[in-house]
């Protein structure tokens, strides 16, 4: 049967180029497309996570008229009990809690600085930031310290600065943020859960009202007051919400092979009438109607297979030179083997599925004809 097949292809060459061109043009651009855009959720996740909290938890009565926290950081007379944390952990929609006390402002080389202690078990905050650091892990014994971008800018790492009335090695510095964490000093510190802490800082679930967070903090922990994120970040992160879910990118994946697979489907329509006489005479001959069927199947799956081959290819390439090869090769070295060996299979099986199906009619119709009525058509 293969010998057939393939002597079948290679005689209407055209029409076995014009349907694997169409495939591989499908499946190079949805594989371009669920690569790429893989890589750019990952970006985006990483841009949601520095956006940081989207509620700031105080202690009632040091809440400023109109203050944003993400330009002053933590209150520094008051402190909030783990109680508290037990309270905020009731609440399903909170997925993230940090606390941060204020341990000192001060001086340091002409900048006021402010020293504050987190916790790196819960942290959401400050870690998102660390642009170099000593160590994966930062020593958590008090004398080790993250600078923001802004406090003794000409330290090193492994550099001391004086805090606390003692000398503390600098462990990390933070990339700049434009916030109070540009102007803080940060201090990782093992107890830090069971602390009491300046305020906690929450994430919540994607798709949470804010506002009904807010309410419900605040009517049900009466010890605090509540500040939301400020309304340009909450709508950023909205949108970021929706973009790291990856809405539509799916569908748009899903028409583009359909629509080729559909070209592929009519043209074998096309074949199967134009064959109709060969077919006629192999029945004739004695081939039973499963032989047709699966000749015109096998046709089909090889063709479509050719094409994902030339697709995969493509869109690799295209990945590697995309931007005069910068973009594209950063790409393909973030991008695990594993996640691209995954989309190429969900690619190659939506691609196989669609394209037997779209085959099954012209396939059922070879099967249907009177060996006679097909060779006295084909004349």
């Amino acid at each position: 049967m293969w010998p057939i097949i393939f002597w079948n292809l290679r005689g209407r060459l055209a029409y076995t180029v014009i349907m694997a061109t169409a495939v591989a043009l499908a499946v190079t651009a949805a594989l371009y497309a669920t690569i790429l855009t893989g890589d750019v959720r990952k970006e985006l996740e990483r841009n949601s996570r520095l956006l940081g909290p989207d509620i700031a938890v105080v202690p009632k009565g040091t809440k400023e008229g109109g203050q944003l926290y993400i330009t002053k950081g933590p209150p520094g007379h008051a402190l909030l009990g783990p109680d508290v944390r037990r309270d905020i952990a009731a609440f399903p929609e909170i997925v993230q809690c940090t606390g941060q006390q204020l341990l000192e402002k001060e001086n340091v080389g002409g900048t006021p600085v402010a020293l504050i202690a987190y916790d790196p078990a819960t942290d959401f905050v400050v870690s998102p930031w660390i642009a170099t650091r000593i160590a994966e892990s930062i020593p958590e014994d008090g004398g080790h310290v993250l600078l923001g971008h802004r406090v003794a800018p000409d330290t090193p790492l492994r550099g001391t600065v004086r805090m606390l009335g003692r000398e503390m090695t600098v462990a990390g510095r933070l990339g700049e943020a434009s916030s109070f964490i540009d102007t803080s000093a940060f201090m990782p510190r093992a107890d830090a859960e069971d602390a009491d802490v300046s305020w906690y800082l929450l994430r919540l679930k994607p798709g949470a009202s804010i506002d009904i967070a807010v309410n419900r903090l605040s009517m049900n922990i009466p010890s605090i007051e509540v500040i939301m994120r400020p309304e340009v970040l909450r709508t950023l992160s909205e949108q970021l919400d929706g973009l790291t879910q990856g809405q539509g990118l799916g569908v748009t994946t899903v028409l583009i092979v359909i629509a080729a697979m559909l070209v592929v489907g009519a043209i074998f329509a096309l074949v199967v009438h134009e064959r109709r006489r060969e077919l006629g005479l192999l029945k004739a001959m004695g081939a039973r109607n499963l032989l047709v069927f699966r000749l015109i199947l096998l046709e089909a799956m090889v063709v479509i297979l050719i094409g994902i081959v030339v697709g995969c290819i493509l869109s690799l390439l295209w990945l590697a030179l995309t931007e005069g090869g910068t973009a594209g090769k950063s790409l393909l070295s973030s991008a695990t083997l594993t996640f691209i060996l995954g989309r190429i299979a969900l690619t190659t099986g939506l691609t196989l599925a669609v394209g037997i199906l779209t085959v099954l009619w012209p396939a059922l119709v070879a099967t249907r004809m009177e060996p006679y009525a097909a060779i006295r058509s084909g004349e």
